[in-house]
């Protein structure tokens, strides 16, 4: 059935759906073999070339090991289809027990480096996994990137990905870490890589029952509170309507760039400082919640500030504010209120502040 299909062959059914709409037709050459061993066991090689109709070529090459006690182990290993030579294998074992197991490896080449290095987008791993509630059975993927790049965007692929979909890094020694900035994309998770890593894809969404899925900040908490960006007042109600303050927006702003370690709230307070924030256990403004999402953003440039023109309380926006604001707008992430204003003065809720932090990540990505 094609829902039991992975990503890369329902595209080679259906074909590539592009960005523009338009749908890049693809033509698939597959040969399989199969040999039973000396041993009982039987094994399976499919080789596959798909090619498109812009004439884009993609192989891959499937090898299944069935043993006589029923565990099943399937390798796939996939080049990239953009000739940078990124490869990758995927390692699937089902026992007799019924239990499944996913690892993945995979080879960023210095071309594709260089290639994304100008782009400013990431190295796509050619090989998808699927990510699980748990950890202990998460799926790892260890990616080694050339000695030479100092950082390295990469996507990881995820067939089931949603919005708590994060990455966490297994160090050397064995403990894990989330990965804070890591964001979900259409196809999966991106994040920056400083040298090889071994990364795991988990589902950590949390259920919260002020949050239902109908709830217009859904998306936003969910992916905030998997990272744990911003956490639930319980762990069953994430505080929705409450209004944010500013200690809290200071931890916020410094953990969606990894700069403050989830744990460490009085480190979120001192780096809000520093940075010329207001803070305290005080209710904050939009316009304090801005003030420390731009600065978390690298405080860019603003030209043309003719955008605050859309809000009919434009006039009355403070001029240290007027670039915040505009950046803010620019990108997407001050959208104003139903009355059509800006109203920077109004007070936050937890839930808005959620969506705030979550379009600014989204400008980051």
């Amino acid at each position: 059935m094609l829902g039991d299909c992975s990503r890369r062959e329902r595209q080679m059914l259906l074909g590539t759906t592009n960005k523009g709409g338009t749908v890049t037709e693809s033509k698939t050459e597959a040969t399989t073999s199969t040999v039973t061993n000396k041993d009982g066991s039987t094994t399976e090689t499919k080789q596959e070339t798909t090619t498109t109709s812009d004439g884009v070529k993609s192989e891959g090459t499937t090898v299944t090991q069935i043993q006589k006690d029923g565990t099943v182990t399937s390798k796939e290993t996939v080049k990239a289809s953009d000739s940078t030579g990124t490869t990758a294998t995927k390692t699937t074992t089902l026992d007799a027990k019924g239990n499944v197991t996913t690892a993945a490896e995979a080879v960023v080449s210095a071309k594709a480096v260089t290639e994304a290095t100008k782009t400013g987008g990431a190295v796509t791993i050619p090989l998808d996994v699927t990510a699980t509630k748990s950890a202990s059975t998460a799926p790892t993927v260890s990616v080694s990137v050339p000695k030479t790049a100092e950082s390295v965007k990469v996507e990881l692929p995820v067939q089931n990905v949603t919005p708590g979909t994060v990455a966490v890094i297994v160090n050397a020694d064995g403990t894990e870490k989330i990965v804070s900035t890591s964001m979900v994309t259409e196809n999966g998770v991106a994040l920056t890589l400083d040298g090889s890593a071994t990364v795991k894809l988990v589902d950590n969404s949390k259920s919260f029952s002020d949050v239902p899925e109908t709830n217009v900040f859904y998306n936003e908490i969910s992916s905030l509170s998997a990272r744990e960006i911003m956490i639930g007042k319980t762990g069953d109600k994430f505080d929705l309507h409450n209004s944010v303050t500013l200690n809290q927006i200071a931890n916020v702003a410094g953990r969606i760039i990894g700069a403050v370690d989830v744990k460490n709230f009085n480190a979120g307070v001192a780096w809000g400082q520093t940075g010329g924030l207001k803070t305290g256990n005080v209710s904050a403004t939009r316009g304090d919640v801005l003030k420390a999402l731009y600065i978390a953003a690298g405080s860019p440039a603003v030209e043309d500030t003719g955008i605050l023109a859309r809000f009919k309380d434009s006039a009355s926006i403070p001029a240290d504010m007027t670039a915040i604001a505009a950046w803010a707008a620019q990108n997407g992430i001050l959208k104003g209120n139903t009355d059509g204003a800006a109203g920077l003065s109004k007070y936050v809720s937890r839930g808005q502040a959620c969506a705030l932090a979550g379009r600014t990540m989204g400008t980051l990505a």
